[in-house]
């Protein structure tokens, strides 16, 4: 009680000391932010009369600002109450925030509110967004904004995105409503491949137009690499033989950046044969070569990489080319172009020339014989010179019958048909004890078979390739006994690359160049074995032949690996044997090799290693008579008995 008693009489001389008392009746809040009004309630009791300035100022640090000035007139005992309202505006406190307090003072009175926050800040809340786009691609971006007072915010979002690589910058503005927004949109087709910053603001203005509270937040967006262009670029439009066409491949994005991938090629041919499948890099070079005989064609290369194809052709050209050859008292004329050479080309002997009317096919020959009374000539031919010894009635030049036909034609002088006339004889000799000794050999053959037996394939159901000239091998038949040629071609990887792509393809071709030649296409496990037999070249020296074969064969499958991912591990033998065959009319040939000729063959193409190996029997037997005189006459019989000689058992 006493207490009361001396606060009272404390509080009353205080009011004696001074003329008025000011009161805040109602603290401000603790936070507030732009837009909003301060209101502080406060009540003035007259001690003594006043007459005065009531000055009311915004502290807020170090900035204060003298917001109104009042003035007072009261008797003493009176009072008054007043609320002072203080508008959060650019215009009333110019952008002032932080912590602040109101200052009343009335003459030497002076009185502060509690401290509260002025504040301008906008919080954002983004809800979750697709951070990785493609352009053209619908970007949504949604989320929440409160001011720091927590109340909401009505107000607008803006969306903004800049960078270098942009040709412009992206600004979209939307609304927020109840602290809610939702903005879309879409980047152009042509945005670089980038990691992109989003800005995403939300503010609000005053009735000026003045931005009064705002909130910013950032986000990476990041823009796919799209592609979308293949481009191929080739070394020339137009490509001869015997030359290699190059071509690469260039992948784009949208924004027509280069893209680092892998690039599938294809490349067909005139008759849109697939010829080749490859696997490269974006700006690596492919080389295709092209052979002297691939025939004038458009082919096509079609180039994918990341689901963008795009494709290019180009043309082989047309290449007619023929080779000149002057043997003895013949001349040889071999297309080695890429069409049909049909010309008329000119023989020189000595000073008188003759036209010849040329019609060959790719790849074929032409014989042709030369007469003129007996002497040496100068002779020329298509720009090829040479000499020969030429004899006959007139000066001409007739198309060779053949190659046996030629040696008759060729044969100018006595002891040539001297010699011939005597070999002849020994021939009809020989064929004579070999039909004998052939009839009792297939007696034998016979004697436990009633019927021919066949040797079936059992690797593989579907033959690899198509022959025209099929040879089929049986156990024992009743047949002829003769002296073949064989052109044995070992695939040593056969079993594992049988169905890969071009393999086919390569094997017809080198059947075909075989046929041409008048072979027999045998067909193993491993490889192919071409026969050229009597019966079918009408000549027993097949041996050349036989070479020529194999190497244009080595090339072709040269070429397959040169072009082809999957090589052939390959190697060609040529070898002289004997067989017992037998000729079927438009069904091919049945044979049984001897004193294991067909393994003798392949043993010799194991030993190559991608080359032409020609064994000891081919090699040792002459496939030309030189010279003239007794002394070849007898070397000739001696080396024709050896090659033809019989098993006596």
């Amino acid at each position: 009680m006493k207490k009361t008693i001396l606060i009272t009489l404390t509080f009353l001389l205080v009011l004696q000391l001074v003329s008025a008392a000011v009161v805040i009746s109602e603290q401000p809040k603790n936070i507030y932010n732009y837009g909003e009004i301060v209101k502080v309630p406060v009540k003035i009791i007259a001690s003594g009369n006043i007459n005065n300035f009531l000055i009311v100022e915004l502290n807020c640090g170090e900035k204060v600002l003298e917001l109104n000035k009042d003035p007072i007139l009261l008797y003493t005992g009176e009072e008054k109450d007043q609320t002072y309202s203080i508008p959060l505006t650019k215009t009333f406190v110019q952008d002032t925030t932080g912590n602040c307090k109101v200052k009343f003072s009335l003459g030497p009175e002076t009185q502060y509110t509690n401290e509260f926050k002025v504040s301008n800040s906008i919080a954002i809340n983004l809800k979750e967004t697709n951070s990785t786009v493609a352009p053209l691609d619908k970007v949504v971006i949604e989320g929440t904004a409160t001011k720091e007072n927590s109340e909401k915010v009505n107000g607008f979002a803006e969306v903004s995105l800049t960078h270098p690589d942009l040709t412009s910058s992206i600004n979209i503005l939307g609304t927020v409503k109840d602290s809610e927004f939702m903005i879309n949109f879409s980047l152009p087709k042509e945005t670089k491949a980038r990691k992109y910053t989003v800005m995403v603001s939300v503010y609000e203005k005053d009735l000026e137009g003045n931005t009064n509270n705002i909130g910013t937040t950032t986000y990476l967006l990041s823009v796919k690499q799209i592609p979308t262009s293949l481009e191929l670029t080739l070394d020339k439009p137009l490509v001869e033989p015997k030359s290699d066409e190059k071509v690469k491949a260039i992948l784009y994005d949208q924004a027509g950046e280069k893209i680092s991938s892998k690039v599938t090629f294809q490349v067909r041919n005139g008759d849109n044969k697939l010829i080749q499948e490859v696997e490269k890099d974006t700006e690596e070079v492919l080389t295709l070569p092209v052979t002297y005989n691939e025939p004038p064609a458009k082919w096509k290369i079609v180039a994918e990489s990341l689901g963008v194809s795009n494709e290019a052709s180009f043309e082989i050209n047309t290449h007619e080319e023929v080779i000149t050859d002057i043997q003895n008292n013949t001349v040889i004329f071999t297309n080695v172009g890429n069409v049909p050479y049909i010309k008329t080309v000119t023989v020189k002997i000595g000073d008188t020339p003759k036209e010849i009317a040329l019609n060959l096919g790719v790849d074929k020959s032409e014989t042709y014989l030369l007469t003129a009374p007996e002497g040496t000539y100068n002779i020329e031919a298509n720009g090829v010179t040479g000499s020969a010894i030429l004899t006959g009635k007139a000066i001409d030049v007739k198309k060779a019958p053949g190659q046996i036909m030629s040696l008759f034609t060729g044969a100018g002088n006595y002891v040539v048909w001297a010699f011939i006339i005597i070999v002849l004889v020994l021939a009809f000799i020989i064929l004579f004890r070999r039909l004998f000794r052939r009839k009792y050999s297939a007696y034998k053959a016979s004697k436990y078979h009633t019927r021919d037996t066949y040797v079936a394939p059992v690797y593989n159901k579907k033959e690899l390739v198509q022959a025209n000239n099929k040879a089929e091998m049986a156990v024992s038949i009743k047949g002829e006994q003769m002296t073949a040629t064989a052109v044995c071609i070992k695939i040593r990887n056969m079993a594992a690359i049988r169905s890969r792509a071009g393999i086919e393809e390569t094997l017809q071709k080198a059947v075909d160049i075989a046929e041409m030649s008048k072979a027999h296409t045998y067909e193993s496990h491993d490889g192919l074995v071409f026969l050229f037999v009597p019966f079918k070249t009408k000549t027993m020296q097949n041996e050349r032949t036989a070479t020529s074969v194999a190497e244009r064969i080595k090339d072709v499958l040269a070429y397959h690996n040169k072009v082809y991912k999957d090589k052939l591990d390959f190697g060609i033998s040529v070898e002289n044997g004997q067989i017992i065959a037998k000729n079927k009319p438009g069904q091919g040939m049945i044979f049984t090799p001897l004193n294991n000729f067909i393994v003798n063959a392949k043993k010799i193409a194991s030993s190559s290693q991608g080359q032409v190996v020609v064994g000891d029997s081919a090699r040792q037997k002459p496939t030309r008579i030189t010279g003239s005189g007794s002394g070849d006459v007898e070397k000739f019989m001696t080396d024709f008995k050896s090659r033809n000689r019989y098993n006596s058992r």
